[in-house]
């Protein structure tokens, strides 16, 4: 994996231990969004913002205003004002996830509506991912199988919506790759029909086009009924496009660290395809999960090293000889430890047992006014390093660093 790319494109916002704002009785509310606030939109996305019970489209320009589309005209709303506003409804994708056909460029992504559920985090988190590379020339399509928008919706109910840029990584699985045990690129959808527009959910499901997937897969500790996000990389040379990248989203059964092989038939590919790559990402409900034996994709580089969280580490474990581990960017906890005074070179003791899970949390010389039990309670939940403990118990000192919000 190209580190020096990716370390700038992995910089995720998880709301994993805050909850959102509750405005104040007697401020005004200049609009109920049907999104978490700091929704990231992407091109061609269209929400729905409720206006006095009237749903309006909303746009964004940039990462840092929103406009809503109202009676009076177009509204602007900045991040700041967002923050302010109590959500009432969410939104789900009630159509394909997204079809991406344009070499050159302009990705038509699904339309949301409102409902009771929420969108998914894992569906911006793929969106980022596939828009880096649209940006980047590849041709690309995602096709949804027939329940993934209620498998989005689902697995979205954990999440806090942030604003989400990231790479979605590889995951290693124990015999070093994913095993592809049939490929059958049977073209019953026939070409015309599929350039005019892509199947329906159910036409994926009857037609074929499709592959099937086996791979031995094991995690460092237990995790119950994850979701697998299989990225096929194809070619479509009946179109003469090189890298047409399909994604499919499917529950896997609960694994652990005991391998255990899972299969899977994957369909909705164009007709004619031939196969380049299959990869697996393992998600649970906080977010992307690392394998037993996938520790040499976290290697980072000095340089690289400051857009993670942890910097710099010293260990008295002589076989903790691995780079620490990406950890994830929860910016909210950030900008409330380092307010109540946490300096963010702040040093600290942690003790990490042999699958990768911190245990107790002891700061080094903290600031007098800072939080201690907040940062004990954030490290706790975002430290998770299987490749530094390499199966056995591992105490260091680590130093953590304040990631580049701007």
């Amino acid at each position: 994996m190209n580190f020096t790319a990716s370390s700038r494109a992995c910089r995720a916002t998880m709301g994993l231990l805050t909850a959102v704002p509750a405005m104040a009785e007697s401020q005004p509310t200049p609009v109920t969004v049907t999104s978490q606030p700091q929704f990231q939109l992407f091109v061609g996305t269209e929400l729905l913002v409720d206006l006095a019970g009237d749903p309006a489209p909303v746009e964004s320009f940039g990462r840092d205003v929103f406009v809503a589309r109202t009676a009076d005209g177009p509204r602007r709303l900045p991040v700041e004002t967002l923050d302010q506003v109590r959500v009432k409804s969410r939104v789900r994708l009630t159509e394909r996830l997204a079809t991406v056909t344009d070499l050159r460029g302009k990705p038509t992504i699904a339309r949301a509506t409102r409902s009771s559920d929420t969108s998914g985090q894992l569906s911006r988190m793929v969106m980022s991912n596939l828009q880096q590379q649209q940006q980047s020339g590849q041709d690309l399509a995602i096709m949804a199988a027939e329940d993934q928008n209620s498998a989005l919706a689902e697995m979205s109910e954990s999440y806090q919506s942030r604003p989400f840029d990231t790479q979605m990584p590889d995951l290693t699985t124990s015999d070093g790759s994913v095993r592809v045990t049939e490929a059958s690129p049977i073209a019953i959808w026939q070409r015309d029909d599929w350039d005019r527009r892509p199947p329906t959910d159910r036409e994926v499901d009857a037609y074929g086009n499709a592959l099937e997937v086996s791979c031995e897969i094991s995690t460092s500790r237990p995790v119950d009924s994850p979701w697998g996000a299989w990225i096929c990389l194809v070619r479509d040379p009946q179109r003469n496009v090189r890298e047409l990248q399909v994604l499919r989203l499917h529950r896997l059964p609960s694994l652990g660290p005991a391998p255990r092989r899972i299969s899977q038939q994957l369909r909705g590919f164009p007709p004619g395809f031939e196969l380049q790559e299959v990869r697996l990402a393992l998600y649970d409900e906080v977010g992307e999960w690392a394998t037993s034996v996938s520790p040499r994709r976290y290697a980072i580089t000095a340089p690289q090293a400051r857009e993670y969280l942890i910097t710099e580490y010293t260990t008295d474990h002589r076989r903790a000889t691995t780079p620490p581990v990406p950890m994830r960017d929860l910016a909210s906890l950030w900008r409330e430890l380092t307010t109540s005074g946490l300096s963010p070179q702040q040093k600290f003791r942690v003790e990490i047992d042999a699958t990768g899970i911190a245990g107790a949390v002891e700061l080094v010389d903290p600031t007098p006014t800072a939080d201690v039990e907040a940062y004990q309670t954030y490290l706790q939940h975002v430290i998770f390093y299987p490749a530094l403990s390499q199966g056995s118990p591992v105490a260091g000192i680590f130093r953590g660093t304040l990631p580049d919000l701007r």
